[in-house]
């Protein structure tokens, strides 16, 4: 286990170094929206528990039930007829996840094979899971402090990495990198194994608010003003390529590390909730601005977006209601050609919360997509999606046979990440209990 002084969230960057009001609000801010999230997916689970309770109760003092009812026709409920879900067959993928409950889960999408693997003490900090040398990194708890934390797909172990409030691999997981403050940051060895570099960003340059890596060097955000800069930082020169201005929303690096994309938002340029995506490949620099085709534009929020394994496309949000306080976002995933930006959208899959948040996993092929949270959230977890056609079925690791609503809490959602086939028993459909 690295030690060293770490800053709780928000309030402190390290001995002798103070963090910036306007920085540690931000901070602040991006834990709050992750645990925030947990604990409305809580509630919902919670009211379709007591929903359903409530339909089994009338139903069963209704006619047909214990009280009367006569004729041969009671006690037959007519049910609606529902067109079948399309079908969308899914690959032996093995993807992981925390629970509602702080419980890492590991599961078969094809099979639905799913299994408890390691219980963390509270919340996660943050939503996204990261994987890099066999192991799962994320940021957790110790002692009241931020903490990053892993867990050993072969032993089973869970460890606490080092002091950090983001974790993020680099390309190819080689290694992995832990800000322990807004410009200082650990780069450990995948493995676990060798000495850790030391690295500071650039004076006015930040991890802000969240660490992506890409071939060439560091995404990083400059700064005071918004909307803020974004630049690639090369830490051996120091060097820092501009993008632009704004906010990160996904990034994809080719294997051989010649070549990355960044899908980004202009935040100046989103008039009327209208925003587009804008997707620069590096290191040529060059520019791809995707505007939706509808009413409204892409959801503004980080971590909401997704290329696809091989880069030719890249998964968001497109949003079918007016964003409001008042009423939880109502949106669908978008499919975006990254060569052309042509947007084709999966109707079917009706997403919806509260924090205009969702979602995403490729799987491997880049033909499916898993993303959430469903609207009827009462009843699976999210989608299956076909992109070659856009059709979309719900998906869930625990049907409605077995009971759907007192198991939601441990159903897959936010983070989710693809680990190797090896990481579960492949066999008959087992459930752990929640």
């Amino acid at each position: 286990m690295i030690t060293g002084s770490g800053p709780r969230t928000g309030s402190q960057a390290g001995p002798g170094q103070r963090v910036p009001a306007w920085l540690a609000r931000e901070i602040r801010a991006l834990f709050a929206e992750a645990r925030r999230r947990r604990r409305r997916r809580r509630l919902a689970v919670a009211a379709a528990v007591l929903v359903a309770a409530a339909l089994a109760g009338a139903a069963a003092a209704g006619p047909g039930g214990a009280g009367g009812g006569h004729g041969p026709a009671a006690g037959r409920a007519s049910r609606p007829t529902r067109a079948p879900a399309p079908r969308v067959a899914l690959p032996p993928a093995v993807v992981a996840w925390f629970d509602a409950n702080a419980a890492l889960r590991i599961g078969n999408v094809a099979t639905l094979a799913q299994r408890r693997v390691a219980q963390v003490a509270g919340d996660p900090a943050c939503c996204r899971l990261v994987l890099a040398g066999g192991r799962i990194y994320w940021v957790g708890q110790v002692a009241n402090r931020d903490y990053i934390q892993d867990y050993d797909l072969a032993t089973g172990a869970v460890q606490n990495a080092a002091p950090g409030w983001a974790v993020f691999a680099a390309p190819g997981g080689r290694s992995v990198y832990i800000a322990q403050s807004p410009r200082r940051l650990l780069e450990l060895p995948a493995g676990g194994t060798g000495p850790a570099r030391r690295l500071t960003t650039p004076p006015d340059w930040r991890l802000v608010p969240l660490g992506w890596a890409v071939a060439g060097g560091i995404v990083l955000s400059g700064g005071h003003a918004r909307p803020r800069a974004i630049g690639v930082w090369q830490p051996r020169t120091g060097r820092i390529r501009f993008i632009g201005h704004g906010d990160v929303l996904a990034t994809w690096t080719r294997p051989a590390r010649q070549r990355s994309l960044i899908a980004w938002q202009p935040a100046d340029r989103c008039p009327l909730q209208h925003c587009p995506i804008e997707i620069t490949s590096t290191p040529d620099g060059r520019t791809l601005t995707v505007r939706s085709p509808f009413r409204y534009g892409f959801l503004p929020q980080g971590v909401d977006a997704a290329f696809s394994p091989d880069g030719t496309q890249l998964a968001g949000f497109i949003s079918l209601n007016r964003l409001s306080s008042y009423s939880s976002a109502v949106f669908v995933p978008a499919i975006v050609n990254t060569s052309t930006g042509t947007v084709r959208l999966a109707r079917d899959a009706i997403l919806s919360n509260g924090e205009l948040a969702g979602w995403l996993l490729w799987l491997p092929g880049g033909t499916r997509l898993l993303a959430g949270p469903a609207r009827d959230i009462s009843r699976y977890a999210g989608y299956a999606i076909d992109t070659r056609t856009t059709a979309a079925r719900p998906f869930s690791f625990f049907p409605q046979t077995a009971g759907y609503p007192a198991n939601a809490a441990s159903d897959i959602g936010y983070g989710a990440v693809l680990v190797p086939s090896t990481a579960i028993k492949h066999g008959s459909r087992t459930h752990s209990p929640p």
